[in-house]
């Protein structure tokens, strides 16, 4: 994503500079808590910024939180993990970023919200429509064309299923300070544990 190399100079919510624990270290407490890398990504492809394992250092958890959300590729077709999902919200800019929002909403929810069969269709000038399945039930959103990219309003749908659904898990939200923020899925054991492990200051979305 563009944000990447800038992205470490947009820091400043939740930095927790008090610790110095190594990149491994973190990962064992991410470990611990539930974090998983998806099947053929190892810890060795963590390594993506120009500082090196030790960039991890700098920006304990956070650093390493907003990593796992990312992409193993240019195409977006390999998530690292699907523990969370770091977005840029300046991508949020057409149609069919809409339906990538809700792939990605889906595959981090533990299988609670299953979105499937996703299409977007140009109404007309003003409107488009959002056509899926979720947990085999048939929608259609229809969405302003004026206001979804600056209200967002696809994130709020999409909990508000969560909510239908009575899913264990709920949708978090972390923002970085930039364009870009990450969204988790936990439970309010899973979230209480999070914040006490890692001192992250994540919010329910």
């Amino acid at each position: 994503m563009k944000f990447l190399k800038t992205l470490l100079n947009q820091f400043g919510n939740g930095i927790n500079n008090e610790e110095s624990l190594t990149f491994e270290e973190q990962l064992e407490v991410f470990h611990e808590i539930g974090f998983r890398l998806n099947y053929s990504v190892t810890k060795v492809d963590l390594d993506i910024w120009d500082g090196g394992l030790k960039e991890y250092e700098e920006h304990p958890y956070e650093l390493l939180y907003i990593t796992f959300g990312q992409y193993a590729d240019e195409k977006f077709e390999q998530p690292f993990s699907n523990n969370c999902w770091d977005f840029d919200l300046e991508e949020l800019k057409d149609v069919a970023s809409h339906s990538f929002v809700l792939r990605a909403m889906s595959r981090i929810s533990n299988k609670e919200i299953q979105l499937s069969n996703i299409k977007c269709v140009e109404s007309d000038e003003h409107e488009t429509a959002i056509i899926f399945e979720c947990n085999g039930d048939s929608y259609q959103w229809s969405l302003d064309k004026k206001r979804y990219l600056t209200d967002r309003i696809i994130f709020h749908k999409v909990k508000e299923l969560a909510k239908k659904y009575k899913t264990k898990g709920k949708y978090t939200s972390y923002a970085t300070g930039g364009h870009d923020f990450v969204m988790g899925f936990m439970t309010p054991d899973e979230f209480k544990t999070f914040k006490q492990k890692t001192g992250l200051d994540i919010e329910w979305l």
